[in-house]
């Protein structure tokens, strides 16, 4: 009897060890479904306001909807978004129409805008290569997406988390360069924080790491090479001119040389003049690469790749200096000696000449 007594408490004690682990491994489990339901909850990418058209047919259903959205990669999962739909009994009242959804939104916010079914209005807008933050504001103000004070306040205070903006000064020169000048769709009532936000990740996703390596490279910061960029910029239209001015740029800092780059004369006045008088060489700025060696304190616009991208291959040439051609024609003449240069201006000068005299 005491042999059997035994081996029952034995069973008995084994039984109570394996229903204690596997209701253990079932906490663990649902501590850890618990969390990744949370997680799901949150933006894909909080920093992401591109707009993404999301087509919701008729009839497709709390999974169907689920499941669009997770293709279109704006949630993070089908299943834990179904299962919130159904606690919160909103699957049932998810309206099918034409959406604008960004990455930026949680799923909250997604749920309301499909339960509400109203599009909110989408602003388009277009930023030209080679404007200044400050052209960039009002553009938006015009555009209705903004006011100049909360614009400024953005600039200055909004938070970012994108790595070329690391070491970025204080005030309004904080973002000059970043505002990737391109098309853009967002919504209206989300206004500065939404515009400048899809600007700066329109940057981060076109400059790469192997730019970022390059720069390394190169022994330059990413905002010097965007300072270089944004010179580059100003100064020429021409595509395949752009890495010829990089590699004058390149040059002349190497010989410790002024760049004297008129576009940093007008970065300074704000409003630009058609020609500079002596009196505009002479203005105290660190902006004035008349008066200064090496590169301005920061870029003087926000410039397209192809600018970033001569200003992280400059071409190797001799050349110190260039001025437009006298043909007119939005091109330069470059040159190795001032002599040749002033030769150059010369012809430049009596073409302008010429043709104002033709009225």
């Amino acid at each position: 009897m005491r042999y059997k007594r035994e081996k029952n408490y034995r069973v008995r004690r084994r039984v109570s060890l394996i229903v204690t682990a596997a209701v253990v491994v079932f906490a663990v489990w649902l501590g850890m479904q618990f969390m990744a339901y949370q997680e799901a909850q949150k933006p894909v990418d909080p920093e992401d306001k591109a707009m993404a058209t999301v087509e919701i047919p008729e009839g497709s259903g709390m999974e169907g909807v689920a499941d669009i959205l997770e293709g279109k990669g704006l949630i993070r999962s089908a299943r834990f978004f179904a299962l919130r739909s159904k606690i919160e009994r909103a699957g049932s009242k998810f309206k099918p129409g034409t959406y604008q959804m960004s990455k930026s939104m949680s799923v909250d916010d997604i749920m309301a805008l499909l339960v509400e079914g109203v599009k909110r209005e989408v602003v388009k807008f277009t930023i030209p290569e080679g404007l200044t933050t400050a052209q960039t504001m009002e553009i938006l103000v015009e555009d209705g997406l903004t006011t100049e004070d909360e614009f400024w306040d953005e600039v200055e205070n909004g938070q970012y988390d994108h790595r070329f903006l690391e070491g970025a000064p204080e005030g309004r020169d904080r973002l000059e360069g970043f505002l990737y000048p391109e098309t853009y769709e967002v919504y209206k009532d989300e206004g500065a924080r939404a515009a400048i936000g899809v600007m700066l990740a329109q940057f981060d996703k076109l400059f790469t790491d192997d730019d970022y390596a390059r720069a390394d490279e190169l022994g330059r910061s990413v905002r010097e090479i965007v300072t270089i960029a944004s010179l580059i910029e100003r100064e020429t239209a021409v595509k395949n001119e752009r890495p010829v001015i990089a590699g004058v740029i390149d040059n002349r800092l190497k010989d410790d040389m002024k760049l004297e780059i008129d576009a940093s004369i007008q970065y300074i006045l704000g409003t630009p003049k058609e020609s500079l008088t002596n009196d505009d060489l002479k203005i105290d700025s660190p902006y004035n690469l008349y008066q200064r060696n090496g590169l301005p304190p920061g870029p003087i616009c926000n410039p397209r790749m192809d600018s970033i991208d001569a200003a992280l291959h400059p071409d190797k040439n001799d050349y110190l200096f260039y001025v437009l051609d006298p043909a007119l024609n939005g091109m330069h003449r470059f040159s190795e000696s001032y002599d040749e240069f002033l030769v150059n201006k010369a012809a430049y000068k009596e073409a302008l000449a010429a043709r104002d005299a033709e009225g």
